[in-house]
């Protein structure tokens, strides 16, 4: 067990936003823990081995709110996830 792992998520459990068109071996993901944003890909596909998180990238809160994201996000999504980042203060 990775116990300062833990330590950290329990700190700081994040925030997580899903998406997908109606596909039903997985979706896209973009998870907030502090500073930093994980965008994903998440495979329900556990039989073939694929399962869990597939193409990662990973972001500072600056650089998105500069840039956008770094892969094709629904316009909705971004403007969600820019929403909570203000609330938050940045």
């Amino acid at each position: 067990m990775d116990r300062e792992r833990l330590r950290s998520f329990l700190k700081d459990p994040g925030k997580t936003w899903r998406w997908n068109r109606g596909e039903v071996d997985g979706y896209r993901g973009v998870e907030l823990r502090g500073d930093t944003l994980r965008w994903f890909t998440w495979s329900h596909d556990i039989a073939e081995g694929d399962g869990g998180a597939t193409d990662e990238h990973t972001q500072s809160v600056a650089e998105f709110l500069a840039s956008g994201p770094p892969i094709a996000v629904p316009p909705n999504v971004v403007a969600t996830v820019k929403a909570h980042l203000e609330q938050r203060g940045g």
